[in-house]
């Protein structure tokens, strides 16, 4: 996981990486927030799968996955939660980089 490339937004010819988009979420300070997105390597291989890439780039839909949020806590959830100091929050799945981690044990 630690091997995957952080790539631009904007990059729709890198096939692989994650990248971060601001976002606006009550939960955050305004302009603080930020979705995780992640672009999964392509599965297929051959002339097909290279047109099919190139064509998502042109269109600008290459398919990429949420996989989290970040940003620094809106001073009202602070207050909601007791909390007396600035604080930031991440969250984000694991779920899409298990299917590429390998065994590590084996009997």
């Amino acid at each position: 996981m630690l091997e995957v490339p952080r790539i631009g937004g904007t990059d729709y010819k890198a096939e692989t990486g994650y990248y971060i988009k601001e976002r606006q979420d009550p939960t955050f300070f305004p302009g603080r927030a930020a979705t995780i997105y992640y672009r999964a390597p392509p599965q297929e291989k051959g002339a097909l799968s290279g047109i099919k890439r190139d064509l998502k780039a042109v269109l600008g839909a290459p398919g990429d996955l949420e996989i989290g949020v970040l940003g620094i806590l809106h001073p009202s959830v602070l207050e909601k939660f007791e909390i007396g100091y600035p604080c930031s929050a991440l969250e984000f799945s694991l779920e899409p980089f298990k299917k590429e981690m390998q065994a590590i044990w084996s009997d």
